[in-house]
């Protein structure tokens, strides 16, 4: 995330009194509290002295996750989970928990990102108060076709 420094990627603010100050308003202006949260908590633990402390800890966790999941897919083609907690909630919401509900939400897609496997949320329902409600289904490695074909079948079902 730490590359989204308006120069390359991403909105530029018209702020120019120095590069310093170009990037700190860009990404005030662009990147909502969480984002700028993360790419601050990277850059931390990146830092030399906690490198060891967190980071190799962290390629550790990810590890496990990976091998954990290629072990479950020794056993099955696909894994269904939530892809949130519930519906998509209100921007008012989002505002007034400073967007804390959306952050605990990642939580059901990350164990895809660490592995490094394909993934795809779909739409399968709605609920009471109209929103939408996803599944997300992970494949092993190099099966991204296979994700994509369920994904549309489960789709073309579910318009039926």
């Amino acid at each position: 995330m730490a590359r989204y420094d308006s120069v390359a990627y991403g909105h530029r603010s018209s702020s120019d009194s120095s590069t310093y100050e170009m990037y700190a308003s860009s990404r005030s202006e662009a990147l909502n509290t969480i984002v700028r949260r993360r790419i601050f908590a990277g850059n931390y633990f990146l830092m030399k002295q906690y490198r060891q402390k967190y980071f190799e800890r962290a390629l550790k966790v990810r590890r496990i996750i990976h091998d954990e999941l290629r072990q479950a897919f020794r056993e099955v083609d696909l894994i269904v989970t939530p892809t949130a907690s519930g519906t998509a909630p209100k921007y008012s919401e989002l505002r007034d928990t400073l967007f804390s509900k959306e952050d605990n939400d990642d939580y059901f897609t990350q164990a895809a990102n660490l592995a490094g496997i394909p993934s795809i949320s779909v739409p399968v329902g709605v609920a009471e108060d109209g929103l939408p409600i996803g599944v997300q289904l992970m494949a092993d490695k190099l099966q991204d076709r296979a994700v994509c074909d369920v994904a549309h079948i489960l789709d073309g079902l579910i318009r039926k």
